[in-house]
């Protein structure tokens, strides 16, 4: 959401993700070039290193465009991501289930 706390429209077609994507990871890399170091921590550290505070909202931005960017250079990475929620909901799912089933088991006690 922009600053007029509207929504950005989201490209309709596979040529316009694609050029968001380029987009994207092309600001990525010139972030980490404006920075002056190797990768976005590096060039975070070199400016403190100088004694110059990174304002905590630049900071935020910066690292979720880097995350972002990371995301669509490694697309494994995003799939793996999904794979681990997938398999703790499905754990949720199952300790539900097996929860419920001693719930309506009567007891011995009765």
């Amino acid at each position: 959401q922009g600053s007029s706390g509207h929504r950005e429209t989201l490209p309709a077609t596979v040529p316009e993700l694609g050029a968001a994507a380029s987009s994207l990871v092309t600001a990525a890399a010139e972030v980490v070039t404006v920075l002056g170091g190797a990768t976005v921590a590096k060039g975070f550290a070199s400016h403190r290193g100088r004694g110059q505070r990174v304002p905590a909202e630049i900071e935020r931005s910066v690292r979720a465009l880097d995350a972002a960017a990371a995301f669509i250079r490694h697309p494994g990475k995003a799939q793996a991501v999904l794979a681990c929620l997938r398999s703790w909901l499905q754990g949720l799912e199952s300790n539900r289930a097996e929860y419920e089933d001693e719930r309506d088991t009567p007891s011995s006690h009765e």
